[in-house]
């Protein structure tokens, strides 16, 4: 039998080799915050969404790859955060091709500010231009419409029979958003605000965008967003370097073909696309914002893609809509998608690794330089406009008036550019025979 010594003895040695759980869990509870006000103190310093405006530091954090990849957050709060006088609306068009700092931007509508959204048509736009006038009150609106975001995957089109509350959705509900006209209720925002507050600064994604964020500072090709929303593209120069600007441009072709040979145009007067065009056009009317809005100069192997599927009589009928609607309004409306010298770039080599074109990244996106020149010529007020442009004319103010006859014109571009450039017309027309021919000969 033990002696209470003897278990005395004992219990000190068990404790002596099992440290007390409580001291442990003590201890943590003391590093844990530290750790976490670490965390917290890093991301906030680094901002790799832009999330605070936290100045930017050469070699720290100057550049923002992490941005972009968060852009609908990045811009809700970054367009709340001032009081811009010319916001620009659009999709990832806008969001790359335009740089709300350049000289081309119209000093009299500085600050400017781009809310253009990857991935998003102008039901998007439309949410986050009320989001914005919640708090300030612009002098302009700029926004770019594409004939892509129009076109809807046939389960989604809408007839006469079918609830208009089904058609395809650009975009979900964004609880961040505030609006004066029904946005979320007051717990949904401050829920979704306390979120996005953690997933900037408490998150172990955001502890990883800070590092890369501060480890990718020095390399020339880093993405990069600016304070005023504007994705500088940069990226792309990466991509031209392991890939060529030609593969660039396939790869793009075929998506687009995809979408012209699967999507339907659905009908005008029950589209939520031009719904939503209108839908901005009545809140600038009634806030008293300038407000122009233009078609984007399409790269020629696009517009050749339009008309190889098929789409062409419904680009010209929705462009037809939009005239009609933003005269309506009294609104100007810009048609850049013509043949041109800025649309019809042609593409280096396969082979060619180092040329950069001059005005686009692929078809689908074209470089702040055009537009820079969009901008010149909706307002012809720099020295941009003064520059000589294009043997045919760049863009047109279509009214119903002058509707015809552009249009005439767009379809002479067509035939002289097939002609003039036909190995780069059958390029493009023949991804969609390639694909329309496999669709045929698939089970």
């Amino acid at each position: 039998m033990q002696s209470q010594d003897e278990t005395a003895v004992t219990a000190r040695t068990n404790a002596d080799r099992h440290p007390s759980y409580s001291k442990y869990l003590g201890q943590w509870l003391l590093v844990a915050p530290l750790l976490l006000s670490m965390v917290v103190a890093f991301n906030v310093s680094v901002d790799p969404y832009i999330r605070f405006a936290t100045s930017r530091v050469e070699g720290w954090n100057a550049k923002k790859p992490k941005a972009i990849r968060q852009v609908r957050m990045t811009k809700a709060y970054g367009v709340a955060r001032g009081n811009f006088k010319m916001l620009l609306l659009g999709n990832s068009r806008v969001d790359i091709g335009f740089d709300p700092s350049s000289s081309a931007m119209p000093s009299r509508f500085r600050p400017a500010y781009n809310l253009g959204q990857p991935g998003g048509g102008t039901e998007l736009a439309t949410q986050y231009l009320q989001h914005a006038l919640v708090t300030q009150t612009p002098d302009a609106v700029l926004l770019g419409v594409d004939f892509l975001n129009f076109l809807r995957k046939p389960e989604h089109l809408i007839d006469a029979s079918i609830d208009p509350t089904e058609n395809e959705p650009s975009s979900a509900p964004d609880s961040r958003l505030l609006s004066r006209q029904g946005g979320p209720t007051p717990l949904a925002a401050l829920k979704s605000r306390a979120s996005d507050m953690v997933a900037s600064t408490a998150s172990l994604t955001a502890l990883k965008d800070s590092m890369i964020t501060v480890a990718e500072q020095r390399s020339p090709f880093t993405a990069d967003m600016s304070d005023e929303g504007f994705n500088s593209g940069i990226a792309f120069r990466q991509l031209i370097r392991d890939e060529g600007q030609a593969a660039l441009f396939r790869q793009k072709n075929i998506e687009y073909a995809q979408k012209c040979l699967t999507r339907v145009a659905p009908a005008m007067d029950r589209s939520t696309e031009l719904l939503a065009v209108e839908a901005v056009l009545e809140a600038c009317q009634s806030d008293d914002i300038h407000i122009d809005v233009f078609i984007h100069p399409y790269h020629a192997d696009i517009l050749e893609i339009f008309d190889e599927a098929g789409r062409w009589d419904d680009f010209e009928r929705w462009k037809s809509s939009l005239t009609d609607l933003c005269n309506r309004y009294d609104v100007s409306l810009w048609d850049f998608s013509s043949y041109n010298s800025y649309t019809t770039e042609q593409t280096p080599t396969p082979k060619d690794k180092k040329t950069v074109m001059k005005w686009y990244w692929e078809s689908g996106h074209y470089r702040c330089e055009l537009g820079d020149q969009i901008l010149s010529t909706i307002y012809s007020n720099s020295s941009v406009a003064a520059r000589p442009v294009a043997k045919r004319p760049f863009a047109k103010r279509l009214t119903p008036q002058v509707f015809e006859d552009w249009i005439e014109a767009i379809r002479q571009g067509q035939q002289a550019y097939a002609q003039q450039f036909a190995s780069s017309s059958q390029r493009a027309r023949g991804l969609v025979q390639n694909l329309t021919a496999k669709a045929d000969t698939s089970p």
